[in-house]
């Protein structure tokens, strides 16, 4: 008797339509987040994987929105507790940097230290000041390490006693980056680099950085020592006004810090 094989009929995938997006974003519930994520993962075109993205991300903003003050509250926190946990990584960083130069520190010492045992004569005086340098080295970085742990100690501490206190579910075990696409009121304090002279920002802020186009690919290619406020950028093609390295001929120089 012979059987016959029976072929299943792949059934087409059910595409989600822009209403249907539209309207888990406009929910902005944890069911409507949660089922954007499950679309965003099974989906294999990446044109509309971004799209998914970008509706995940307007329906997460929907879902943590503050509700009530007791929400409020809660965000806040998380955000706070975001930002030390941020802090903690860098300070971790910098511990890791110390513990290392101190070990090479504590060899340096040893080194000069065995070379005072064998130093004679007129050579001792020198390998005594050697000495005594190498192992100020080594307890500044000893002290700096502490500092660095206590502060990291600190910081833990903080954040333990912080998390205790948020009360909203929806905010507890938030991910790292989950507040990169908010703004708070308070940022607008830190300063705006919007009218810095270069595209990338790279010397805003620091008045001893020389940006050179090696460095970051910014609007300087010339290394500009103009003052600030300088318009001369539509005048020539170096961004400066700098006659010797451009076109312009110092023409565009009347506003900037160099003679032409």
């Amino acid at each position: 008797m012979s059987a016959k094989k029976t072929v299943k009929k792949i059934q087409p995938k059910k595409e989600i339509s822009e209403a249907e997006i539209t309207k888990l974003i406009q929910a902005g519930s944890k069911e409507a987040v949660a089922k954007l994520e499950s679309l965003f993962d099974k989906e294999t075109d990446l044109d509309k994987k971004d799209c998914l993205f970008a509706a995940l991300e307007e329906a997460e903003m929907v879902y943590f929105e503050p509700a009530n003050d007791q929400e409020e509250k809660d965000f806040g926190l998380a955000k706070l507790i975001n930002d030390k946990e941020e802090d903690w990584f860098y300070q971790d960083m910098e511990a890791e940097a110390l513990e290392c130069r101190l070990d090479f520190a504590e060899l340096e010492l040893a080194v000069r230290e065995k070379m005072l045992r064998d130093a004679t004569g007129n050579k001792k005086e020198m390998a005594q000041i050697n000495r005594d340098v190498a192992h100020d080295m080594m307890v500044m970085y000893q002290n700096q390490l502490a500092e660095v742990k206590e502060e990291l100690s600190d910081i833990e501490a903080w954040i333990q006693t912080a998390q205790k206190m948020v009360k909203t579910k929806k905010y507890q075990n938030l991910p790292a980056d989950f507040f990169d696409n908010y703004h708070f009121d308070d940022e607008d304090l830190d300063g705006d680099d919007d009218d810095c002279c270069c595209d990338c920002g790279c010397c805003c802020g620091d008045e001893d950085y020389e940006c050179e186009e090696d460095d970051c690919g910014c609007d300087c290619p010339c290394n500009c020592e103009c003052e600030e406020g300088c318009d001369c950028e539509d005048d020539c093609e170096c961004n400066a006004g700098c006659e010797d390295i451009c076109e312009c001929g110092g023409e565009c120089n009347s506003e900037c810090g160099l003679e032409k």
